[in-house]
């Protein structure tokens, strides 16, 4: 039994190692602490994401490409617990956005950009690559 092959990414889309299992995706959740963080199209979600941990995630990922290349970003701060979560955002503890109100109101998915998202600042994050 042959299989299709799977659809080619947007046009400056470079595959890596860490990328391949999602290349045959139509649709991608990244999820953070049980929580879903992401969701959508995979070509949306990887070329353009809007929550901070799909940049984190996507910034750790090497590219063959050196234009496609870009700084690690800290990962700062602990985890959250997952026997004793705080309320808000799961991720605020290492976001670099954070703001009193991710510690306080917990985000909830909704759609920004084609795609949803939970995270308070999600249409304001500068695009990825800029300072």
């Amino acid at each position: 039994m042959q299989t299709a092959p799977a659809p080619p990414l947007a046009s400056g889309t470079s595959p890596s190692l860490l990328r391949l299992p999602v290349l045959a995706l139509q649709h991608v959740l990244v999820m953070y602490a049980g929580r879903p963080a992401e969701q959508g199209s995979r070509d949306a979600v990887l070329n353009h994401p809007r929550h901070p941990y799909t940049r984190m995630l996507l910034a750790s990922t090497p590219f063959v490409d050196p234009a496609r290349r870009q700084a690690a970003l800290p990962v700062r701060g602990e985890p959250p617990s997952p026997t004793q979560p705080l309320p808000g955002c799961a991720f605020a503890s290492r976001c670099p956005y954070v703001a009193d109100r991710c510690r306080a109101e917990r985000p909830t998915l909704r759609s920004v950009d084609g795609r949803l998202a939970a995270c308070h600042f999600a249409e304001d994050l500068p695009p990825v690559g800029a300072a």
